[in-house]
């Protein structure tokens, strides 16, 4: 049986792109033998989406035409399950597929900032990568800096502010 992936990739972020690019490297590069992939994008607007088509970089010329395409989905805990649901409408919903792992292939605000892998806790699901709190300390490199200080380790003169 092989152990099926839901790849999380897009997100609000300035580094959108670049999350595209990353996930679609890192899925040809599953071996196909022991992992089936459900490609599970996120909007530019947090919406959710999911398609064959999304395994193709060419597909993402055209974002809003691509969105058209493509089945906007939820993610949804039966049990001990989790589901990859499509919304037809507020009544008819369709299984798209379940998934055994998560993999968050995110980078930037509202992503790689623990956002994304709270998400995810919330199913009780593995996922792969850092946890919510080493995300959130490594992405704000201010409070990072302080906890290093606090634990002892040297650093470098710093200052911060907000403009």
């Amino acid at each position: 049986m092989k152990l099926r992936l839901g790849v999380l990739f897009g997100g609000e972020s300035v580094e959108h792109e670049i999350s595209i690019i990353t996930a679609n490297q890192a899925i040809q590069a599953l071996d196909k033998e022991k992992y089936e992939v459900l490609p599970i994008y996120i909007a530019k607007n947090r919406q959710l989406y999911c398609s064959e088509l999304l395994f193709d970089l060419n597909n993402y010329k055209d974002l809003d035409e691509l969105m058209k395409k493509c089945r906007q989905v939820t993610l949804i805990k039966q049990g001990n399950k989790v589901k990859v649901i499509s919304l037809f409408s507020k009544l008819l919903a369709k299984e798209v597929g379940e998934v055994d792992i998560l993999v968050p292939i995110v980078h930037g605000t509202n992503s790689e900032d623990g956002t994304i892998q709270g998400f995810i806790e919330m199913f009780k699901v593995p996922y792969v990568g850092a946890s919510l709190q080493a995300s959130a300390v490594g992405q704000d490199k201010i409070f990072m800096k302080q906890i290093l200080g606090q634990a002892g380790l040297p650093l470098v003169d710093w200052d911060w502010f907000f403009g």
